[in-house]
């Protein structure tokens, strides 16, 4: 249990906080905005502004699922090229063992099976979007 002093030093700790910090971000807005809004002109004003597309002028979501699949292949191609590697040295080291070079023909498999998948997901994402804004005129 905590003792009545810990109690009292996180209560004062917070009581302070609260009393000159949280004014301190109400009222950050020292000076006026230019806008019709009084004295301080805070009332807003027509200050244009212009909001960019973080996908990188993506507008589709045929090419939001491209921007994805291209991310996913940036960072799962490089992992499979690990895994031929591995793959590779599970050979090598199995030194005859057919269990083993069992493990690294299996591994080599799937590693190519993931590696099928990734580009074929890329290739159906094209054709998908390719067709649907064919089909739009």
């Amino acid at each position: 249990m905590k003792s009545l002093k810990k109690i009292v030093k996180d209560l004062i700790f917070t009581g302070s906080f609260f009393f000159l910090i949280v004014p301190q971000l109400l009222f950050a807005q020292a000076r006026g905005t230019g806008g019709p809004g009084g004295a301080r002109g805070t009332g807003g004003g027509s200050f244009g502004g212009t909001l960019t597309n973080p996908l990188g002028g993506t507008d589709t979501f045929s090419g939001l699922i491209g921007l994805i699949l291209d991310a996913v292949i940036v960072i799962g191609l490089p992992i499979a090229a690990l895994f031929i590697i591995y793959a590779g040295f599970l050979f090598v080291t199995a030194q005859g063992n057919t269990e083993k070079i069992t493990k690294a023909k299996l591994t080599f498999l799937w590693t190519i099976v993931g590696v099928g998948i990734f580009l074929a997901a890329r290739v159906l994402s094209d054709v998908i979007g390719n067709t649907v804004n064919f089909l739009r005129g």
